[in-house]
């Protein structure tokens, strides 16, 4: 003997069963991804960071994660965020404060580039290139 079902219970039991398989995937990979996160993983592989502890590392992670920026109309920072690690300043800039007027024996070296330069990852804002820069005055 054979039951005879609709084809829109067997399309509505089909979504169902689809909904609940996307459902199980998205958990399972929050999981995963939650336990190895891979910003702290990166780090710890590249073998940067072996002098830092590993809630550093993580607090590292945090950070950068935290810092808003904005796609459109171009790639920009929000401005005045602060974290244990980076500084954004009024400007938009990473780095301290500085009064938009300057003295005249005053000399500003402005660097343009990309993450590099930005300083990804780097452990305080005086260990990326502007930083080093600025040591050398």
């Amino acid at each position: 003997m054979s039951v005879q079902v609709s084809y829109s219970k067997q399309f509505t039991l089909g979504i169902i069963f689809l909904v609940i398989i996307l459902i199980a995937v998205e958990i399972f990979s929050y999981i995963i991804l939650n336990e190895k996160d891979s910003c702290i993983v990166g780090l710890w592989e590249s073998g940067l960071y072996f002098n830092y502890s590993e809630n550093f590392v993580k607090s590292l992670c945090s950070d950068y994660k935290s810092i808003i920026d904005f796609e459109k109309p171009y790639k920009h920072l929000e401005p005045n965020q602060k974290t244990e690690i980076v500084n954004i300043n009024s400007f938009g800039v990473r780095g301290e404060e500085f009064n938009i007027e300057k003295e005249y024996d005053v000399y500003r070296i402005v660097m343009l580039g990309g993450s590099t330069m930005y300083g990804v990852y780097a452990t305080s804002d005086s260990s990326t290139i502007p930083g080093f820069l600025e040591k050398k005055n």
